[in-house]
């Protein structure tokens, strides 16, 4: 288990609370292979009379640590540009101030420092203070290979989106 709480606003530009839990656990079901899993929850909230969250500090998803279906900080509220010459939009992550974020994993021993994975991931970020939308949530899934070296661990996964966040600008899988 986990808890962080930031608090910023003594002296600074800007004044907020980030709370974030974590509850992570393993279990060896057999000599070759464990079950491992994560959920996450985060909220930021502002308060004073300079009540706000720099862009840097507000909640992001995707990547190798949360979602990997994703590329990493891409799950977040968005503002959309365009170009007014071509009509073409893309949108931008700009952080959001609710998190939430759960990870499962099967990891099957292959031989010495060898593992073979697959996942689960499923996470969501909200402008919002406090919302918590599952019909929006993003899931992803893939394979992973892991590789024990004595410097350090080696992976590499492949994450595939399971469903449609309304997100058309992005690709729909990420290594």
């Amino acid at each position: 288990l986990e808890f962080l709480y930031q608090i910023a606003g003594i002296g600074g530009d800007y004044q907020y609370y980030k709370l974030v839990g974590t509850m992570t656990g393993y279990l060896r079901v057999a000599r070759w292979l464990d079950l491992a899993g994560r959920f996450r929850v985060g909220s930021i909230l502002t308060y004073g009379a300079k009540a706000g969250t720099p862009i840097s500090e507000r909640f992001y998803l995707g990547g190798a640590d949360t979602v990997r279906g994703w590329g990493a900080r891409r799950i977040s509220p968005r503002l959309e540009e365009c170009d007014p010459t071509t009509g073409k939009c893309k949108s931008i992550p700009i952080g959001g101030f609710t998190s939430v974020q759960s990870n499962f994993e099967m990891r099957f021993r292959v031989w010495g420092p060898l593992s073979l994975i697959g996942f689960l991931d499923v996470g969501d970020v909200q402008a919002g203070r406090g919302v918590f939308k599952p019909s929006e949530w993003n899931l992803a899934a893939g394979p992973g290979i892991r590789y024990d070296s004595p410097v350090g661990l080696i992976r590499l996964d492949a994450g595939f989106h399971l469903n449609d966040p309304g997100v058309h600008d992005e690709p729909f899988w990420a290594v």
